[in-house]
């Protein structure tokens, strides 16, 4: 028996240990990888969400925010009706 054969068989449990190490990180990243996908995917697009907003949505919100006041509003609201 030469010196190499105890160096593999301390290796075999070392090699099984880094191997499901790396085995275990690489379905990690899959996994990772696929929810960002499915995040960017699901992700509403900021136009389509401006799009879908009326005026009278915009101006009830920068009333609500104090942007303007109770009379500025009722009366933007009447010229939109």
């Amino acid at each position: 028996m030469g010196p190499w054969m105890h160096n593999e068989m301390h290796a075999g449990w070392d090699g099984w240990a880094t191997m499901l190490a790396w085995h275990t990180v690489s379905w990690i990243g899959v996994i990772g990888l696929v929810a960002m996908v499915v995040a960017v995917v699901m992700r509403p697009r900021r136009s389509e969400a401006a799009a879908s907003s009326t005026a009278g949505d915009i101006l009830g919100e920068r009333y609500a925010r104090g942007e303007i006041d109770t009379d500025e509003y009722h009366t933007r609201l009447a010229a939109l009706r």
